[in-house]
């Protein structure tokens, strides 16, 4: 499963940092609002 954890590892990492960054600059992602 080594390959499999190191595969999906930097996906979790993207997602988390999306999620954070939509948390911190919501203006940013939904201007209109």
């Amino acid at each position: 499963g080594g390959h499999r954890l190191g595969a999906l590892a930097p996906r979790v990492g993207a997602v988390v940092h999306a999620a954070l960054h939509h948390a911190r600059c919501p203006v940013v992602v939904v201007p209109h609002e």
